[in-house]
């Protein structure tokens, strides 16, 4: 476990320590911050799929599959000799 430092807005600090008791606050905090980079990363992944460009093919997708089936099936022969 590490330990670290922030600054608060005198506020914000004031209403954290009247609203959680000492012995919790660690526990409080990690909580939370847990929770905010969970939903940062569930929100950059959202953002990556909505933002997504198609790739252009000039073949349609059952042709590319197959396609790849066949250099997969090759590389993985190939890999057993």
């Amino acid at each position: 476990m590490k330990k670290i430092s922030v600054t608060l807005p005198d506020e914000l600090h004031d209403r954290f320590h009247s609203m959680i008791p000492a012995r919790t606050r660690s526990k409080f905090v990690s909580s939370v911050l847990k929770e905010a980079l969970e939903r940062k990363e569930r929100q950059s992944a959202f953002d990556e799929i909505t933002n997504f460009k198609p790739f252009k093919v000039n073949r349609d997708s059952v042709e590319v599959l197959r396609d790849l089936r066949s250099k997969r099936k090759s590389e993985y022969i190939d890999n057993l000799s």
